[in-house]
């Protein structure tokens, strides 16, 4: 009994020490600074998935690896599309909350937020496994 006592407090003592970490300004510059980040990256991953695509629609789709190729970049454009849209999600949250507006916006973007990060996890889980097949095919026909 007094061990689980022990642990309780132990609990609660870490709980306290963590919401003194951040106060919610040095939260929002924080996550300003990754909104900046996840744009500049984004918008990268558009141009350069972009002109990808274009270039090996431009080549011609031959073979298999042609198209798993074109297929990849399709699949990593809508990728960040998804995480940009996520970026301006975080910034909708944060101007939410930083305003103490809570109707500012007609849908909650937390919530968006949460729901996007559902559509890029299995984006993410088919390039990272289209990755790998390539790879694959790509060792399989130099040891031939």
């Amino acid at each position: 009994m007094e061990n689980s006592q022990n642990v309780s407090l132990l609990l609660h003592t870490v709980v306290e020490s963590f919401s003194d970490v951040l106060t919610f300004d040095q939260f929002v510059m924080f996550e300003g600074i990754l909104i900046i980040t996840r744009a500049v990256i984004s918008l990268f991953g558009i141009f350069g998935n972009t002109i990808n695509i274009m270039a090996f629609i431009g080549m011609g789709i031959k073979d298999g690896f042609s198209l798993s190729m074109t297929l990849l970049a399709v699949i990593e454009l809508f990728h960040v599309i998804v995480i940009f849209m996520k970026m301006l999600l975080t910034d909708g949250f944060i101007i939410e909350h930083s305003t103490q507006v809570i109707t500012w916006f007609p849908l909650e973007p937390f919530e968006l937020y949460v729901l996007f990060g559902y559509v890029a996890r299995p984006l993410y889980s088919t390039s990272v496994l289209m990755t790998s097949f390539l790879s694959f095919a790509r060792c399989m026909c130099q040891g031939r």
